[in-house]
């Protein structure tokens, strides 16, 4: 009977303390926000660094107590606006996407954001013919080429850099985004920006100061650099003769397009 008592106390024991705990248990869930109403709200799936274009598989809804959430976390409600957003900032694994996360449009437009860290953008002054007639976008990849007078008054036309990346042309830079003030679409530019070092910037405003310039147009993605060049000072016969039989040796170099009207057209250099 006395062992009979002893258990069955020790199991209202066992159950009291089941009782406490989950009471406790629930007391601490309240007290750190995970009890009671709870919303989802956007998180990262993986880490994102800053500069990223975000798209579906980048970001999840992930539940968190109401009481603890970030005041500009993204809720479950607006999840639809992140998409294609640009981050200002990186983002870690796990983190809340905030509304404060993305790039304000006047930093997204900032030409000083296209300009590679150590490298520098030179605005060249141009015409209607170094744009080649308008048709230069930026992403384009340029030769730069001056004439001018030596000291010893020999007229003198050299390529001074080969493979120049162009920021952009005029007002425009690479995804079609507009400077602010810069003129309308359509009109001519009147410099086209490129991104060179600073050695090479002190040499191109020297060459503006003493000749003119003139852009020769790389191929789309063709990043090669001409070998043996030399300077040009004057064409006599033999020159020109010269350079007409080399022509006629190289191999042609051609390019098949694709035309509005679905067919095709091959120029050959």
């Amino acid at each position: 009977m006395k062992r009979r008592s002893i258990l069955l106390l020790s199991g209202c024991l066992a159950l009291l303390a089941i009782v406490l705990m989950q009471a406790w248990k629930a007391r601490i869930a309240r007290d750190l926000g995970f009890y009671g109403e709870g919303t989802s709200i956007v998180v990262a799936v993986r880490d994102l660094p800053v500069g990223s274009v975000l798209a579906e598989g980048d970001v999840q809804l992930v539940p968190y107590p109401e009481r603890y959430m970030p005041p500009r976390a993204v809720p479950a409600s607006s999840a639809s606006v992140v998409v294609g957003q640009t981050l200002g900032i990186t983002v870690k694994a796990g983190q809340a996407i905030l509304h404060t996360d993305w790039a304000a449009d006047e930093e997204l437009n900032k030409l000083s954001q296209r300009i590679p860290a150590s490298l520098r953008g030179l605005a060249l002054r141009v015409d209607n013919v170094s744009t080649f007639g308008g048709l230069l976008k930026p992403g384009d990849r340029v030769d730069i080429v001056v004439t001018w007078s030596t000291p010893d008054h020999v007229v003198e036309t050299r390529t001074l850099l080969q493979n120049v990346a162009v920021a952009a042309v005029g007002g425009t830079m690479a995804d079609g985004a507009q400077r602010a003030g810069s003129p309308p679409r359509g009109s001519r530019a009147g410099t086209v920006t490129v991104v060179v070092n600073a050695k090479e910037a002190e040499m191109l405003i020297f060459a503006e100061k003493q000749g003119e310039v003139t852009l020769t147009l790389h191929r789309d993605k063709d990043v090669s650099v001409a070998q043996g060049l030399t300077r040009t000072t004057w064409f006599d016969e033999s020159a020109v003769k010269d350079l007409q039989e080399d022509r006629q040796k190289r191999p042609k170099d051609c390019v098949t397009i694709l035309k509005a009207n679905r067919g095709t057209e091959t120029i050959c250099g």
